[in-house]
């Protein structure tokens, strides 16, 4: 059985329970955990939706609509993207995920 790294976000049980349904396991993701314990034991990661990524994060000044930005969630999923494809595991990444 897959398991699979789930980054947490407000609808993460949502998330969680198509994985299971599929007959995956879960593992949450938290931006409090090491990247590297964090993606320790996975096959795959889901990145999930959310709010706005720091527009300073890809060379772009912020502009006055963008909300929500979480700069701890940026950071630590930028890392898990990149341990990710240095481990060559699938990555499927959904809105802010992308």
């Amino acid at each position: 059985m897959a398991v699979i790294g789930i980054t947490a976000c407000r609808k993460l049980e949502d998330y969680r329970q198509a994985v299971l349904h599929v007959g995956g396991e879960v593992k949450i993701l938290d931006p409090s955990m090491p990247v590297v314990e964090a993606i320790k034991d996975i096959d795959g990661l889901l990145l999930t939706g959310g709010g706005d990524i720091a527009p300073e994060r890809y060379g772009e000044t912020r502009h006055p609509s963008v909300l929500d930005v979480d700069t701890e969630r940026d950071r630590f999923e930028l890392d898990l993207v990149a341990e990710a494809r240095q481990r060559d595991l699938p990555i499927f990444a959904i809105c802010r995920g992308i």
